[in-house]
């Protein structure tokens, strides 16, 4: 059986209750769309939704694993997916800009002659099958005999911005910050972020606390409860 192949069992026999098998299903029919280099990442991603649908005994039934315009997308049938399972995607998408399709090391995002790929300088002009069969098999035999390590989430921030139910013309910021490796969601994720709460505080100030978070973190998700003063701390017109 060919590497590939085994590295494709792999992720389909690890999450039975995360993925949609079924005969319609692009997982079943056409296995993960993805450059080698990027299986792990699609394990450890799996991996964290997996806990989650553990957690609650129902999975968002993950149909397609594939790479749009350089970035991952995890595409499943739960239209409405929760917040853990909405933070876990986006940062997987950011994570696949920086990740080598090709062999895992670290990656640019770029347009090449061929589309828009994520690749090292090594193989951003890797064409010839011959030579990128020797990576991808090098690449798979390392992810078969790997095991779970965690999300990379150092430098990641989640901060929700929020009218105050008690002040006029004021709000909250609360800033959730991520620890270095997200290992696991069998708890939820609350516990294992550190969180810093600015409370009742105006637009201003809420705008500089932002301005401040987005220079210091790596990436920063962003979300607003619609309200003026949200919209006026994000800068949202």
């Amino acid at each position: 059986m060919k590497l590939e192949k085994l590295a494709t069992q792999k992720i389909l026999n690890s999450y039975p209750l995360l993925l949609d098998l079924s005969k319609a299903s692009p997982i079943k029919n056409v296995g993960v769309e993805v450059g080698p280099g990027w299986y792990p990442l699609v394990y450890e991603t799996l991996g964290l939704l997996n806990d989650l649908a553990l957690r609650y005994q129902s999975g968002p039934h993950v149909n397609q694993i594939k790479m749009e315009s350089g970035a991952l997308e995890v595409l499943s049938s739960n239209s409405n997916p929760d917040l853990e399972q909405t933070l876990i995607e986006i940062i997987s998408r950011y994570l696949s800009g920086e990740i080598c399709e090709v062999c895992g090391a670290t990656g640019v995002r770029q347009h090449l002659s061929f589309g828009y790929h994520t690749r090292c300088e090594r193989h951003s002009y890797l064409r010839n099958d011959v030579e990128y069969n020797i990576y991808k098999y090098k690449v798979f035999e390392n992810f078969i005999n790997s095991d779970r390590q965690g999300l990379k989430t150092d430098g990641f921030a989640y901060v929700h911005v929020y009218k105050s139910p008690y002040y006029k013309n004021r709000g909250c910021v609360h800033i959730y910050e991520f620890p270095e490796h997200l290992l696991s969601l069998k708890e939820s994720m609350e516990y294992q972020l550190h969180s810093i709460c600015h409370d009742d505080v105006n637009d201003l100030i809420a705008n500089e606390i932002i301005h401040s978070v987005n220079n210091e973190s790596k990436a920063v998700i962003f979300a607003g409860d619609g309200s003026r003063f949200a919209k006026k701390s994000l800068n949202i017109k």
